[in-house]
Order: C-alpha cells, then structure tokens, then sequence
C-alpha cells in the first residue's frame, strides 16, 4: 500500500490492513506448499507403478510356468 493509499487512515486502520495482507500472504505460502506436497506424493504414487514392458512380459512367463506347475502339484497330492 502506497504512502498516498494510506493518507486519511488511521493508524488501527494501516495495522489492519497490514495483518490482513500479512495473513493473506501466509494463507497463498501454505496453499503452494500444500500443492506441492500433493504433486510430489501423485508423482511417487505414479512412478512406482510404472513398469517397463520387458519386465511386464517377463511376469507373464513366470506366471505361465506356474500354472502349468498347477496340474502336477494336484497329480501329485492325489497320488499321495
């Protein structure tokens, strides 16, 4: 607030004033630092699921060899 804004006004009036543009301030700092944090636990969340396609594949064909594992584990509990 310029020296011109301030003529007339008392000085409750400027110290008012300055401790609500004090606390606007402060209220705009926790807001980003809220975003911020939000933005950095979305990137983390993100970027662990993230997965390359060799290694998505490579699942694929474990899992593949553990089902056809399946049926001999059952011949072999029913043979028991």
């Amino acid at each position: 607030m310029s020296k011109k804004d301030r003529e007339g006004m008392s000085k409750r009036q400027e110290f008012r004033e300055k401790q609500r543009r004090s606390e606007q301030r402060v209220r705009w700092i926790w807001i980003g630092v809220i975003v911020i944090v939000a933005v950095l636990v979305a990137f983390f969340v993100i970027y662990g699921q993230l997965k390359p396609v060799a290694s998505i594949q490579a699942r694929r064909h474990v899992l593949a060899r553990m089902c056809s594992a399946i049926p001999r584990v059952i011949r072999m509990r029913r043979s028991s």
